[in-house]
């Protein structure tokens, strides 16, 4: 039976995916948002990125097998440094309250060298390697803008292929909206400077789509949609040390989540392009957890207080529950560091919406999916943090757990886009609204802290756009992103009929 929606819905049309210039434009605004968070962050000033720096910068001149020493806060290691990077990271490190000289001066040896202590001189090398390469041609601060914006092409090829897998099984525009709302300030910011987290977050994002739409999409399109699933996951399983448990997770989320039709599966597993797909995330998992073990990656930074009880334990782990959801959505540029409240306000909201109209019009199994994963999404880091209290202390941050937590927004617009209903233009007036204060209110908050923090502190070469600049350019991308993904120039077909 069609499910109705009492707020102000409408039937929807089935779509082919977004025309060339709305396609256009929703890549024009994340480009602009992208670019806008390059330049509001002071050089090395993005959370830790000094140490990825380095790493990314020894990584791109062969140094990719490392010792695992106590080389910083009880834990990364020491890596052979361009001097002139380590001079310019050097007022962004000294600023932070946890570096010694050891992780900002380190020791000069001959033809232009510094050895250096590196938090990530730990991690999985390629991804460092990919943007330390790019950087190579440039100096100082300036090839730190050369990782930011290797980085960011990164991340936005991974939305880009996310969107291209949308496209496979998109009967409405649901799907492009989701990728917008899953596209939250912090996922934003972190896409933009020279760390791998952002473009995991996007590696997931691809690989939750091209997952539903192996289930959901044409025959034609399961080749290119198994490559597509290939290449996101092996991705994911290696950027970060979580990465294998988060595809394992996201495998088992859409399995539960999506209703195929009967025999899908087990048709999918007779395609050669699946099994290759499948093998290669396989092997790209087992060979991120031999890092992983091997490195000790795993081991964070010291910030614990020593023995406390359980309960204590359980107690401070439950009251960081809301801190990490909000994380979620912003926090920048250091993981404590919370941006304007009217932000989190928009984008509570914009993301209560769309999960709401999902769960009143969806069957069991989304339901079922959607619960699962914010259970998993409160309760792994609170395991973690209860487990690791006494030693590392509240050290986990939400967007760690964007990749998975994300598949509330990604199930919710799947039901959504099956449900045969779309948003009236008040209620798309509105989040868009919504989704435009929020993105713009972000980097320009964050822009003015920086001008306070840098006033005492000489950054260097700093491409500091001025506030009317980055008021403007994140205004117009989020509404050409926004645009881009709802907008009324999407071509249609025939009427949707209704899943339950």
């Amino acid at each position: 039976m069609t499910q109705q929606i009492d707020l102000d819905v409408e039937a929807a049309s089935v779509t082919t995916g977004p025309t060339v210039s709305a396609r256009r434009a929703f890549f024009v605004g994340i480009g602009g948002l992208f670019a806008i968070w390059i330049l509001v962050m002071p050089p090395f000033s993005g959370i830790d990125e000094h140490d990825h720096a380095y790493r990314a910068a020894a990584a791109a001149r062969g140094q990719w097998a490392i010792d695992p020493v106590n080389a910083t806060r009880g834990t990364g290691a020491f890596l052979t440094v361009p001097t002139d990077i380590v001079e310019a990271a050097r007022p962004a490190c000294r600023n932070l309250r946890y570096t010694e000289d050891n992780d900002c001066v380190g020791k000069r040896t001959d033809g232009g060298q510094t050895i250096v202590a590196s938090g990530a001189g730990r991690y999985h090398p390629l991804f460092y390697a990919v943007i330390g390469t790019a950087a190579r041609p440039f100096d100082g601060s300036a090839a730190l803008y050369a990782m930011r914006i290797a980085t960011a092409l990164l991340s936005g090829a991974f939305i880009w292929a996310a969107a291209r897998a949308a496209s496979t099984w998109a009967r409405t525009r649901w799907p492009y909206l989701g990728i917008a709302v899953v596209c939250t300030p912090v996922a934003l910011y972190s896409a933009t400077i020279a760390a791998p987290n952002g473009v995991e977050i996007m590696a997931a994002l691809s690989l939750w789509m091209s997952l539903l739409g192996l289930l959901l999409a044409r025959p034609e399109h399961i080749r290119g949609l198994a490559a597509n699933a290939a290449v996101s996951g092996a991705a994911l399983a290696t950027l970060r040390p979580l990465g294998p448990l988060w595809c394992l997770v996201i495998v088992g989320a859409v399995l539960v989540g999506v209703r195929a039709q009967p025999g899908r599966v087990t048709e999918l597993l007779r395609q050669p392009a699946v099994l290759a797909g499948g093998l290669v995330v396989l092997l790209s998992a087992v060979q991120g957890t031999a890092w992983v073990l091997a490195m000790d990656a795993l081991k964070m930074g010291s910030g614990g207080t020593g023995h406390t009880s359980l309960g204590s334990r359980l107690g401070v782990g439950a009251r960081e529950i809301p801190v990490w959801m909000l994380q979620t959505i912003a926090a920048f540029p250091l993981r404590n560091e919370h941006t304007h409240p009217a932000v989190y306000v928009c984008y509570l909201i914009l993301f209560l919406v769309v999960v709401i109209f999902a769960l009143r019009c969806g069957s069991a199994r989304p339901r079922t999916a959607i619960a699962l994963i914010v259970g998993f999404s409160a309760l792994f880091p609170l395991v973690t943090t209860v487990n690791t209290f006494d030693r590392f202390g509240t050290a986990w941050q939400g967007r760690y757990g964007l990749p998975v937590a994300m598949g509330t927004v990604v199930l919710a617009v799947y039901v959504l886009d099956r449900s045969g209903r779309h948003l009236r233009g008040p209620m798309q007036l509105a989040l868009l609204l919504l989704f435009v204060v929020s993105q713009t209110l972000s980097p320009a908050y964050t822009l003015l802290r920086q001008i306070d923090n840098a006033r005492p502190l000489d950054f260097g070469w700093w491409a500091q756009p001025s506030l009317g600049v980055t008021v403007v350019v994140a205004a117009a991308s989020a509404t050409l992103m926004w645009w881009g993904a709802f907008g009324r120039d999407l071509p249609t077909r025939e009427d949707v009929r209704a899943e339950t």
